[in-house]
């Protein structure tokens, strides 16, 4: 998909891009912002839905989605009630400073949750 008319957003899978991924959240979350690790890396990451805008194939911005089922022990740990479908947690939107105010993240935020929305009919998010 392209945004912006010079970049496009993509799915990364994991194996393929979690790397990078982490490493622009290090620099915006860690390095930028002072926040500490736990706020850099998601226990769901391997298994996360990531969306990315990419720029001359390097990712300028990051978006994760974690899926729960109903009765995972997280959502109780996060004092949410039952639901009879899935759960999503959106978090890490990620935009390295240069690409700031182009409103990629927000652009890549919108598809995903539109396209979560469509094809996993969440009962919350």
């Amino acid at each position: 998909m392209s945004i912006g008319g010079d970049m496009e957003a993509r799915w990364i899978d994991w194996d393929d891009g979690g790397d990078e991924i982490v490493g622009i959240r290090e620099r915006v979350l860690r390095d930028e912002l002072g926040w500490t690790e736990d706020w850099v890396r998601h226990d769901r990451d391997p298994e996360g839905l990531h969306l990315c805008a990419l720029q001359d194939g390097e990712i300028v911005a990051a978006i994760s989605a974690y899926v729960y089922q109903p009765g995972a022990p997280e959502l109780a740990a996060m004092g949410l009630g039952e639901t009879d479908g899935p759960t999503v947690q959106i978090g890490k939107r990620v935009e390295l400073p240069a690409y700031r105010g182009r409103l990629i993240s927000a652009e890549i935020g919108t598809s995903m949750l539109r396209q979560i929305c469509e094809s996993l009919l969440p009962s919350r998010f």
